[in-house]
């Protein structure tokens, strides 16, 4: 008690009947005076009856004991036993014939000690990370392969969680009638989260990616026949429609516009670890990420080591700089699911342009804005009067920039 250890019932039950038979064999030694080879012998014949009646029982018992001496888990441990359990149970007991897991959801799991000892177990309280299961539903008319990736992406995206990719894993696990079942696993670190918090914040994004992709999750089979149908008519233009509208920069177009705008755009897909955009590169065009997940690499250092500093997930957009000044790339990114984009050129974008001139101040205030805010984050020094300035300064550059790029003429007020 004073060591705080927690000793198993089988190893005290053992020791209990270990010293029970000295003391028979001592008093039949030293009280009878009688021999105890005899009795040695006769139990003996009797264990060997006995073992081969209760042979199921005796592999418990041994298995039990290599349980405790092996020391695979303790008591009070957080396990993952495959085969047994889906999800990480906790050792509460083991005893002649079984073993004790207390569940996620705080039921009594056993199971003979036999069988646990044949399993791969994987002790998760002596590793820095967590594990958390979770199955989400989409509706059947969603392609696997999209479904995964959608998926994946929204979980590795998930904002405040460090995922490696060996991190995630994403499989179907059922089909009906209406959905396709889907089960992820994701594991975390033990020190910066809880199962509450993970399983928050990935539903949270999940439901996010869902809604830029236009999908529900799965419904009632009624409302998914209906929803089904609806669905496949509100796809292409009109989920292309809703997409650019949520990009600032052209919130200001009429529907017209935009969808003079859409007969032109391109869509492109690209891999896991393939380069989107590639830093300085000179490129005049915008990328809108429809699904998956990129990620955002800046240059630092003499040598121009590329370190990590963002993720994009689906909705966001960026390039803007480039297709409205033509100024080179100022970061690297790379695909880390499959993803699609759409691309708008600057050809794209030139007839509205000449049409609106105005539009060349109205871009300019947007990124000016962004690149202001940036700055402010770097410089919590700076005085609302410097701040000003600089966002004023910012500004006149930038529209300079784009009417030079577009040879637009100045709009007079």
């Amino acid at each position: 008690k004073k060591l705080k250890i927690r000793i198993p019932g089988v190893l005290k039950d053992l020791f209990r009947i270990f010293i029970f038979f000295i003391t028979i064999m001592g008093i039949v030694a030293f009280v009878f005076e009688k021999s105890v080879g005899g009795l040695l012998a006769a139990s003996g014949l009797v264990s060997l009856v006995v073992g081969l009646s209760t042979k199921n029982l005796i592999s418990d018992l041994f298995s039990g004991l290599v349980l405790n001496f092996d020391k695979t888990f303790s008591l009070g441990d957080l396990i993952l036993v495959s085969g047994i359990y889906d999800t990480p149970v906790v050792s509460k007991e083991i005893t002649w014939r079984c073993s004790y897991f207390e569940t996620e959801n705080k039921s009594l799991l056993i199971v003979p000690n036999s069988k646990v000892s044949t399993c791969h177990i994987t002790n998760l309280s002596r590793t820095p990370f967590l594990s958390h299961s979770q199955v989400f539903s989409l509706p059947i008319y969603v392609p696997v392969e999209r479904g995964i990736n959608l998926l994946e992406s929204a979980v590795r995206a998930t904002p405040g969680l460090e995922l490696p990719k060996d991190m995630v894993d994403i499989a179907v696990r059922s089909v009906s009638n209406n959905s396709i079942n889907y089960g992820f696993t994701v594991f975390f670190q033990r020190e910066k989260y809880n199962a509450d918090q993970i399983k928050h914040l990935i539903l949270k994004n999940i439901l996010h990616v869902l809604n830029q992709a236009d999908i529900e999750p799965a419904l009632p089979v009624e409302t998914v026949l209906h929803k089904s149908v609806s669905r496949e008519k509100n796809q292409g233009e009109n989920r292309l429609e809703r997409m650019f509208r949520r990009v600032e920069l052209f919130r200001t177009f009429t529907d017209e516009d935009i969808k003079e705008i859409l007969t032109e755009i391109n869509s492109l897909t690209f891999f896991p670890g393939d380069t989107v955009v590639e830093y300085q590169n000179v490129g005049d065009s915008l990328f809108i990420l429809a699904e998956g997940l990129l990620e955002v690499f800046i240059s630092v250092g003499e040598k121009q080591d590329f370190i990590p500093v963002a993720r994009l997930v689906a909705g966001q957009y960026f390039g803007e700089r480039s297709l409205l000044t033509g100024d080179p790339r100022s970061a690297r990114i790379k695909a880390v699911t499959e993803s699609v984009v759409y691309e708008i050129t600057k050809d794209h974008l030139a007839p509205f342009m000449h049409k609106k001139p105005e539009l060349a101040e109205i871009f300019a205030r947007i990124i000016a804005e962004r690149e202001n805010a940036n700055m402010e984050k770097k410089n919590k020094h700076l005085s609302d009067q410097e701040k000003k300035e600089i966002h004023e300064s910012l500004f006149a550059s930038v529209v300079s920039k784009i009417r030079n790029f577009f040879s637009l003429k100045q709009v007079k007020h």
